[in-house]
Parts: structure tokens; C-alpha cells; sequence
């Protein structure tokens, strides 16, 4: 059984398989009391929010 808070408010469910998706360093696993058996990641990204003050034309 699993209970969530959603968009439209609490909720209650029951399923076969929960699948969090939420990183290694998971809060939800973390709270839960769930270990992590595998490694850490290998990859690496930068993530940029950028605004051009003269965008090319026809974009």
C-alpha cells in the first residue's frame, strides 16, 4: 500500500511494484530506510538556463 500527496491532494494505492526515480542519493529511499546496494554515477553534466540578448533570426 502506498500513500502519496499528488496535485489533487492525498491518496492511497495499492500496487505489485513502487519504482522511485529520484537518484543515488534518494531522499524518499533515505526516509524509507532503503539502502543502496550499487555504485555511484559516472557521468557527469553541467545544466545552464541561458537567455540571448540578440537570438539568431528564425528562432
Amino acid at each position: 500500500m502506498v500513500r502519496a500527496d499528488g496535485p489533487g491532494g492525498p491518496y492511497t494505492t495499492e500496487t505489485a511494484f513502487l519504482v522511485g526515480c529520484d537518484g543515488a542519493g534518494s531522499a524518499v529511499r533515505s526516509a524509507a530506510g532503503i539502502g543502496f546496494p550499487g555504485t555511484g554515477s559516472s557521468a557527469h553534466a553541467w545544466v545552464a538556463d541561458v537567455t540571448l540578448d540578440d537570438p539568431p533570426r528564425g528562432s
